[in-house]
């Protein structure tokens, strides 16, 4: 027993190591460039969200502020259960609710270092077929709450700024670092236990005791299929809220258990938690809660097949070696200290 503690522990120091260490050239600027452009246009389309509350702005409105939100889970689930009070329709609130879980800046910051920039990309493109799925999917319910006289009074959104205010002054720079420090405070948890299952998964894996058959990572149209609807059930199964739910994807990439297409719909399914169920329509019981969910997961799932036909169409290749991994390389041997506490293995991926 010992000694398999002692190689999930390795594998979680190698994930720091790969993450912190050897990519802190790349996070650092992803995680502020996210944070100023989060800080800078959420408010924004937070109002345009409120102020057209149905229809295509306010759906596509609600998909950027899901993105530029970075709320965590808890806090999406409370500003989703916000917009319903209100009598938004369940497609606007669903647009909002998938995209801040699955979109949100930092975390495609964070599945870039990862597993690579194709990832990122896939998850971006999956997640604008999955949020057209929904709007065709999910009728709009007619409005059942009552708009707020101030609605963004009762929700979590700054106050509008400007690029000169937040990159021209101290209290700008405070700002953007002060949304960084909010973000890592919602997802705390699950990155750490994110951290302790990917380990483990990689763990079990070396051990040979990872018991998925081989044969569903194969780059077959079968396999596609099969990880584009099971991995969003492994998803839920997982119950770890984005980001923290990236890096058990990433260890279950590195396993080679799921395609291209699993990986996609395993992120897009990260909105959704088997606690967390009866808050997709406001109120418990009901019949409406399974449709939104199966909505979820068929979109997901259809999603993930979509960006995998579509690269295999235009030819772009996703393997288990990333994109400009030569380019990766230099940049890595350029930066100082980004070798600092490896080991003789590294990691695979990017």
């Amino acid at each position: 027993m010992l000694p398999f503690v002692r190689e999930t522990l390795t594998w979680a120091w190698l994930y720091v190591q790969h993450v912190v260490i050897m990519f802190y050239w790349a996070w650092i600027p992803g995680i502020l460039l996210a944070a100023a452009v989060s800080a800078r246009y959420r408010p924004a389309l937070a109002e345009l969200t409120l102020a057209h509350r149905d229809g295509a702005s306010a759906f596509w409105a609600a998909l950027g502020w899901g993105l530029t939100s970075g709320a965590g889970r808890r806090g999406s689930l409370e500003t989703a259960r916000a917009l319903w009070s209100q009598g938004l329709p369940d497609r606007v609130v669903l647009a909002y609710l998938a995209s801040s879980h699955s979109l949100a800046l930092y975390s495609l910051v964070l599945l870039t270092v990862l597993i690579g920039l194709e990832f990122a990309v896939g998850v971006v493109l999956g997640g604008l077929v999955m949020s057209g799925l929904l709007w065709l999917m999910v009728p709009a319910r007619p409005s059942a709450g009552i708009p707020a006289p101030d609605p963004l009074a009762s929700l979590d959104v700054t106050p509008r700024t400007t690029w000169f205010a937040l990159l021209g002054s101290p209290r700008g720079w405070g700002h953007i670092l002060g949304d960084v420090g909010r973000y890592l405070h919602h997802v705390g948890l699950s990155l750490i236990g994110g951290l302790l299952l990917g380990a483990l998964v990689l763990a079990i894996d070396t051990e040979g005791r990872w018991g998925f058959p081989t044969w569903m990572g194969d780059e077959t149209v079968p396999a596609a299929l099969a990880s584009a609807f099971l991995a969003p059930l492994l998803s839920i199964a997982v119950f770890l809220a984005p980001p923290g739910n990236l890096i058990v994807v990433s260890s279950i990439w590195k396993t080679w258990t799921v395609t291209y297409s699993g990986v996609i719909s395993f992120v897009l399914m990260g909105v959704l938690n088997p606690l967390r169920v009866w808050t997709l329509v406001g109120e418990p019981g009901g019949a409406r809660r399974w449709l939104l969910v199966l909505a979820l997961y068929v979109s997901a799932a259809v999603s993930g097949l979509a960006v995998a036909g579509l690269f295999a169409l235009l030819g772009i290749p996703v393997t288990h070696v990333p994109w400009f991994r030569d380019v990766v390389d230099r940049l890595i041997a350029f930066f100082p200290f980004t070798m600092a506490g490896a080991s003789g293995s590294g990691m695979t991926g990017m």
